[in-house]
């Protein structure tokens, strides 16, 4: 079997926690240490910027975000928007082209572990409609009645297996 391979996640090269130099010394420790993928995303403040300026799409693959749904602006997830954002993230990476365009979907939060009526008891802070979270949850996921519908099945194969919702999942 392969090998797992790791991916560094540039959060950390944004100004205001490393300096250029950091980033550049940074860059060259990954290097020396066999990295080849940097995960980077333009709300990283200015990481992408820093990138580019290190040109470290030279020694590395880089993936990049779209907001996708963690963002409230439809646009993102359209066909202009997703290309008008990759635009701007290879002007500022300084490149042509990246390896991966990664588009973030809230995970379900423990959606499995949950049963429809603790969803429309809304039992949890993380699925309180009240919050932008939970609406966002609730939208998604808890007010279809097919889902909540699914859910219930699951739970119902997941007894009948003698196991709970969550234990299922992670099989």
């Amino acid at each position: 079997m392969a090998p797992a391979k790791i991916v560094f996640v540039a959060g950390s090269f944004m100004s205001s926690i490393s300096s250029a130099e950091q980033v550049q010394t940074n860059l060259g420790i990954l290097k020396e240490s066999g990295i080849e993928k940097i995960d980077t995303d333009h709300t990283y403040e200015d990481s992408e910027q820093r990138l580019g300026r290190a040109h470290a799409s030279s020694d590395f693959a880089i993936d990049t975000k779209n907001p996708g749904g963690l963002s409230p602006d439809p646009f993102v997830l359209t066909k202009d928007g997703v290309l008008e954002i990759m635009r701007q993230s290879l002007a500022r990476l300084q490149t042509d082209q990246v390896s991966g365009i990664l588009t973030p979907r809230p995970s379900a939060g423990g959606f499995l572990a949950k049963t429809p009526e603790q969803l429309k008891a809304r039992s949890s802070t993380r699925w309180d409609p009240s919050s932008f979270i939970g609406e966002m949850y609730h939208t998604l996921y808890a007010n279809k009645e097919s889902t909540l519908e699914a859910l219930g099945s699951w739970h119902e194969i997941a007894a009948a297996e003698g196991i709970s919702g969550i234990d299922m999942a992670y099989r």
